[in-house]
């Protein structure tokens, strides 16, 4: 009975590698064709167009989407904090500073570090861990480079969306 239990924790465990495996290798596949869509728009068009196009498609989603309660009052933007919306489609409360404190010290972690994960970037930030957050990972050949785009929002508060040039990676599981 222990050997059966055994055998099946192993081969679980076995599933659930090839799932994740498969599912970073999907990601990676279907973020590099963005990463090379981008890299044309912005070669085609030119780098303000495309920050136009990227700010036009945070407006269809503000006009789609709607904060969650506490974020659509004058309380969530006291103390100098604005409204955020990050990169897995969470609210949260901060200010720029907090921000660009939070992407050098990922800088930082990157001068001796091959990876580090999504979800250090948003314990840097002061909110909680995703999923998807570790699996993802900023690497030392592409850094991380943050920019931010305040929308007004279709309830008339602005919320900052917080996203990033180069999407972070998959994991690589050395």
């Amino acid at each position: 009975s222990g050997a059966v239990s055994c055998g099946c924790i192993l081969g679980s465990y076995h599933i659930t590698s090839k799932r994740t495996a498969a599912l970073a290798t999907a990601y990676e596949l279907a973020n590099s064709s963005l990463v090379e869509y981008q890299r044309k728009v912005v070669e085609k068009l030119g780098e303000k167009k495309e920050a136009e196009i990227r700010h036009e498609i945070h407006e269809e989603d503000s006009q789609k989407s709607v904060a969650p309660s506490e974020y659509r009052n004058e309380l969530a933007y006291t103390d100098g904090l604005t409204v955020f919306k990050d990169f897995c489609g969470r609210y949260f409360r901060s200010n720029m500073d907090i921000v660009r404190k939070a992407e050098k010290t990922i800088m930082e972690r990157l001068m001796t570090e091959m990876e580090v994960p999504l979800n250090d970037f948003y314990w840097e930030l002061g909110i909680g861990n995703t999923e998807v957050g570790e699996y993802l990972c900023f690497n030392v050949d592409n850094g991380i480079d943050v920019v931010t785009d305040p929308i007004k929002a279709s309830d008339g508060n602005t919320i900052t969306y917080l996203d990033f040039l180069v999407r972070p990676m998959a994991k690589h599981y050395y």
